[in-house]
């Protein structure tokens, strides 16, 4: 088989530049009939310049952009994507993990880079000031492949930004360094505080064999969803009624209704009462850790906000607490999780102190 030819040292942009070139000089042959035509002969041959600069000008990979796209991206892509950022910037950066984790919102996006996906983020309590352009270092890979640290882009029109010194790989005190500004907290220390107040709180509440969720939420959802797909004959007969898959509808309006369906709608009232009783669980676990994680971070966290012999009108704890305590077996279960909760805070308050110390020295 015949090799292609290679074109060594031709630059393909430069050949057609010559092209158009050769074109102008015939259309000046033509004299002044020919101004119109080469005007436009001239817009077309500026377009193709500024395209062919463009893709000969080589784009630098950058960090920041890389983490911006990951949101957008195809779930069948992204943990190929993840892969890349890991490989050219994970050396030079402490936390990784953790900025990849805050780019991506996108639950199923999220799963798929094999990030677990909490219901902190699905009802809204995830850290919204999480900006890629001011907590992200402003890292690029070079024309050899090395990371460099390139300026921020400060937020002043018409401001010129210098680049900064090369990163090496192997090196991560631009992490370690306190802040200038007298909170004596670095982003390391930082970053080390958030993992492991999230990690505690969310295996409480949300993530791992014993938390609430994957312990009675999660098994509630399944049961009831399973109960439903093994009656088929009872929604037959509801669909037969004409009350397509509302059981409800069918027990209210049939005078006398199936007994099969009757059964079936006492049983699935049941476990319905139970799903909902686990979810409103995770929901109130979930704001009291919000909560009190807003308090822990301003250091305001005081005895009284885990008491539950406070007042309930003017603490949440307490309210939850009495609530359950009235509940029995299921609300007992409940009081184990609220006093985790409590055993957590104590635990951490330290971690979240740094943290609120870090959080508002960005918001000065």
């Amino acid at each position: 088989m015949a090799l292609k030819s290679l074109q060594c040292g031709k630059n393909p942009a430069l050949d057609k530049i010559t092209e158009g070139q050769n074109a102008f000089k015939k259309k000046l042959n033509g004299g002044l009939d020919a101004l119109d035509s080469l005007a436009a002969a001239a817009d077309k041959q500026l377009g193709f310049l500024e395209d062919e600069l463009k893709s000969q000008t080589p784009t630098p990979e950058s960090l920041q952009e890389k983490l911006a796209d990951l949101d957008s991206t195809n779930p069948l892509e992204i943990e190929g994507k993840v892969k890349d950022i890991k490989d050219k910037f994970g050396d030079s950066i402490s936390g990784i993990d953790d900025f990849i984790s805050a780019s991506i919102v996108n639950p199923v996006a999220k799963a798929a880079a094999g990030l677990a996906h909490s219901i902190d983020a699905a009802l809204g309590f995830d850290d919204t000031s999480f900006d890629i352009c001011k907590d992200v270092p402003n890292l690029e890979l070079d024309a050899d492949g090395n990371v460099i640290e390139k300026a921020a882009v400060a937020k002043i029109a018409n401001g010129k930004n210098t680049e900064a010194k090369a990163v090496e790989k192997t090196v991560k005190d631009k992490n370690k360094d306190s802040s200038t500004s007298g909170s004596g907290v670095s982003r390391e220390e930082f970053v080390e505080a958030n993992k492991q107040t999230v990690v505690s709180k969310r295996s409480i509440v949300n993530e791992g064999p014993d938390s609430y969720n994957e312990l009675y939420a999660l098994p509630a959802q399944k049961e009831f969803t399973e109960f439903d797909k093994a009656n088929k004959k009872a929604n037959r007969i509801v669909r037969k009624a004409g009350f397509a898959k509302n059981v409800s509808a069918y027990m209210k309006n049939i005078k006398y209704p199936d007994p099969i369906v009757v059964k079936y709608w006492h049983e699935r009232e049941i476990l319905n009462r139970k799903k909902k009783f686990h979810n409103q669980v995770l929901v109130d676990l979930t704001h009291l850790g919000v909560s009190l994680e807003s308090k822990a971070l301003r250091n305001n966290l005081k005895p009284e906000d885990t008491d539950e012999k406070s007042n309930t009108k003017l603490f949440f704890y307490a309210d939850l607490y009495k609530i359950y305590d009235e509940k029995g077996d299921d609300g007992k279960v409940v009081i184990e999780f609220l006093e985790k909760l409590k055993a957590h805070f104590e635990k951490y308050k330290a971690a979240y102190a740094v943290q609120g110390k870090y959080k508002q020295l960005e918001q000065e």
